[in-house]
């Protein structure tokens, strides 16, 4: 058994006598690797204007989907502690002590002014 260790990659043979010829082989497949990935960066150096728009535009969309999400968030947070205040009677089980559902309509409330609060200053 033989092992070769390079700065590029390591290997074990099991046999000694395909030592050479495997190591002859890994160094081909990380030459051609490196030249493919420094040919398709040249490439797409190539930018034109159309390009840098149609990037603009996707950037603002995709902020404006994130904006759209924490308010998503934010109507959630307030929606559960809406419920959490009211304890509809359709819920099959009792409600828990006065105490605690206050201090989770209280903690859910605070997330959500938070969530907004947060959602309103990175999204502008």
């Amino acid at each position: 058994m033989a092992m070769i260790y390079s700065n590029r990659f390591a290997a074990i043979f099991p046999m000694v006598s395909w030592v050479r010829v495997c190591f002859q082989q890994l160094q081909k497949l990380s030459v051609t690797d490196e030249q493919v990935l420094e040919d398709a960066a040249a490439e797409k150096l190539k930018i034109d204007k159309d390009t840098v728009k149609q990037l603009r535009g996707g950037l603002k969309e995709e902020r404006q989907t994130f904006a759209f999400l924490g308010w998503i968030g934010a109507a959630f947070l307030g929606a559960a502690a809406l419920l959490w205040a009211i304890w509809p009677s359709w819920l099959k089980i009792g409600p828990p002590s006065a105490e605690f559902r206050w201090v989770v309509v209280i903690l859910l409330l605070l997330a959500a002014v938070f969530a907004g609060s947060w959602t309103s200053r990175h999204y502008k």
